[in-house]
Formats: C-alpha cells, structure tokens, sequence
C-alpha cells in the first residue's frame, strides 16, 4: 500500500513538473525573424571518368561500341544561383571567388530572359509518339545474385501507360526525399545565375579550390560576404580500384575512400537498343537496398536525408568502399555504363548570426548554401587508368568563352543515364 501510494505521489509530481517546463517553454517569446534579403547556392561537383570531358559527352551507346571519351581529365563544375528581393532597372552581379579556385577573376551572374511556356489547348491529347517502347528491367542492392522479386519488369508492349505508370509510382514512393528549392526566378524578385549567356563554361580545373574569402555583389542584393574552409571544399575525385567482370558472370566495382565523404551510391544503366525503339530494353540497377529507380536519386540531398536514407539501406556507408553488381543484371545487360557518387556535406551561412537573446530581432541579410558531391562514370568492366590525366591542370581559368556542354546522355527510350 505505501508503495502504491508512494508510486502515485512521484506520477504525479512527475505531470507536475511536465506542466511547469510546458508553461516555461510557451512562456519564453519567439524570436521576431525578419528576411533574408538574398539566398545564394553554390553547388560544387567533382567529375571524373567519361562524365569529365571538357568538349562534350559522348553518347552511352558510342561509348559501348568503343568510342573514345574525348578530353576526360577530371575537372570541378560550379553552379552559382542568386535571389534577392530587390529589384533594379537593369540587374547586375558578380561573384568574386578566391584565386585559388582558378576560374577567374569575377564571375558574372546573369539574369536571364523570362520564357514563356507553350500553350496546349485543353483538349489537346499529347504526343502519343512519345510514349516510351519496348522493356524497363529494374534491379537493385548489391551483391552476388539479385535479391527476391527480382527484376521488375515494365514490358510497354504489354502494359497500358496507366500500369506502368502505376507501377513506376510504386517504384518512386518506396523511397523519399526532402525537395529542395534553389533561387529561380519563380521564387524571387530579381535572380542571377552562372553559368549563363556571357559565359556558359562552369568548369573548375582539377586542384581549384573553394577555400577562401567570396564576395558576391550586385545591384539588386546586399553584398554577400562568406569565407570557406578546407572542411567545406569540393570533395576530391573518384578514384576506382577495381573496375571488373568476375569469372562468376558478376562485376567488381571498389573505389578509394573519398574525404568528407557522407555515403555512397552506385547506379548502372544498360541494355540494347532495338530497331526504331521496337525490342529495346533498358536495365536499370542501383546499390540500394530498397527497390529504386537511380534517376530518381537528387543530384545532391539535404542533409537530413542522409542518417535516414543510410538507415533505410539506400545509400552505402561511408565506410563502404567495394559493391558487387549482381551476375542477373550483367546477363540482361552485358556492356553498361556505372556511376559512382559521394555524397559530401553541406555548408549553411546565415548573416548576420542569430541573436542569442530571443527578445533581439534576427533580420537576416543573406543565406548561403554551399552543396558538395563527386562522381565517377565508367563503362563496365573497362579499364579507365589512361583516362584520368591533368590535361587541364594548367587551366589558368581566365574569362574566355567556351562551347556550350552538350545535353546529359541519354538511354534507351530517351530517359537521362543516372547520375549525370
């Protein structure tokens, strides 16, 4: 009985006390948060492999017929995105880097021309030439076999658009991501981007360094001050130490540890191409090990998709540094191309910092978001070592326009290859 009545008395003190921290909390004021004025995105991607050509990429089935790669030292490409609030006659900005990352003296960030959109009339029907032919064999997780269930396949002579779309919605919802939003100019006042029209070549030679002060400053946007460390650089470039066929009728794939590095991602696309569309099939193949479409992976992924996507078995530990593509993938699909990814960390700057006294206004100036990754694309099972050279390692990085890239390779049935 007095246990019974001593177990009472420490219940309830126990809702007493949760009561008194609960009118604490709703008791302290919320910071008055004001801004920002402006949102600046840098996203920095190292590229190594056939992904890495300077004048172009060549086409996934060139490439499987023994194409050469062209140029494919391994280079950096930067992305810079800026919006602002603020509006000006004629917008104007520019981005001063560090001279160490060896792309110029200024960066100028454009503001492009608004497009319209095409209209459709409502009763308009889609271009049913469109509509994708042949099969879509999907595989996923690594190792020697290919787990149960596999593959799932997507036989377009066989299926209405509405069951394969079903099915690729099914496919898609197993796994979920945080969509990010970069500046656009949909989201902001006035909006500058690079590359751009003055200059479309967003390369960075291999050994370009984001570490140092930057200066964005333009007339439309506070100046934007931010300095980055050698934690916050673009990753180093893949290098691979195992790229091969096993007698086993699977493939070898390993790599050297990337620094800074969250998780690891493999995708492979292949398969053959029939006449017209007609009979072709594309394989598709990811080291997840949960049912996955690889395109469906973000380009880069918020930070705190990460711990849960490596719970969930998506992603590969960091730690990880070998996967074994399964002998079922490789008999549907001989000759593939593969693309390896780290994942790097993500810096977030706020200016000014916030107010360690809630009752202090934070009016927020600008936000800075620098993203980081690297890749590595590769034919499988061919040996790349000659194809990793400096070539451009004595780029001075000056202003001088270059071509225009050439549009991400695309498979069977026009969907982009993984990764690039």
């Amino acid at each position: 009985m007095a246990i019974s009545k001593l177990a009472g008395a420490l219940v309830a003190s126990s809702a007493a006390a949760a009561l008194i921290v609960g009118l604490t909390a709703e008791a302290q004021p919320r910071q008055q948060v004001t801004g920002p004025t402006a949102v600046y995105w840098a996203s920095a991607k190292t590229v190594a492999g056939f992904g890495a050509g300077a004048s172009g990429r060549p086409s996934m089935m060139g490439m499987m017929m023994g194409g050469g790669g062209g140029n494919n030292a391994p280079l950096g490409y930067l992305t810079l995105q800026l919006g602002s609030t603020r509006t000006a006659p004629s917008p104007s900005a520019d981005h001063a880097p560090p001279p160490g990352l060896r792309v110029g003296r200024l960066l100028p960030l454009t503001s492009p021309e608004p497009t319209p959109r095409p209209q459709r009339a409502p009763d308009q029907m889609p271009d049913q030439s469109q509509q994708p032919q042949g099969k879509i064999m999907i595989f996923w997780g690594c190792g020697e076999h290919a787990g149960p269930g596999q593959p799932i396949t997507l036989d377009f002579a066989r299926m209405t658009p509405e069951q394969a779309a079903g099915v690729m919605a099914q496919t898609l919802r197993n796994v979920t991501f945080t969509r990010e939003n970069p500046p656009s100019p949909t989201r902001f006042a006035t909006y500058g981007e690079w590359p751009n029209s003055r200059s479309r070549d967003n390369k960075v030679p291999m050994g370009g360094s984001l570490v140092g002060d930057h200066l964005v400053r333009g007339n439309y946007t506070p100046d934007i001050r931010f300095s980055l460390t050698p934690e916050q650089d673009m990753l180093a470039q893949i290098q691979m130490t195992q790229n091969a066929k096993n007698p086993s009728g699977s493939a070898g794939l390993a790599w050297r540890p990337v620094g800074r590095s969250l998780a690891y991602f493999v995708t492979l696309m292949g398969g053959q191409e029939g006449r017209g569309g007609q009979g072709s099939t594309a394989v598709m193949w990811t080291s997840s090990n949960v049912q996955m479409l690889g395109w469906a992976m973000p380009e880069y992924l918020a930070p705190g998709d990460i711990p849960r996507l490596l719970q969930q078995g998506v992603l590969l530990p960091p730690t990880t540094t070998a996967c074994t593509i399964p002998q079922e993938v490789l008999r549907a699909a001989p000759q593939a191309m593969f693309t390896t990814i780290a994942y790097g960390p993500e810096t977030n700057i706020a200016y000014p910092p916030r107010p360690a006294n809630v009752a202090t206004p934070w009016n927020i100036e600008y936000q800075v978001k620098v993203r980081t990754r690297s890749e590595y694309m590769g034919m499988l099972g061919v040996d790349m070592g000659g194809m990793g050279g400096n070539s451009d390692a004595d780029d001075d990085g000056d202003d001088r326009q270059q071509p225009t890239p050439a549009p991400r390779p695309r498979g069977p049935f026009g969907i982009p290859i993984p990764g690039m």
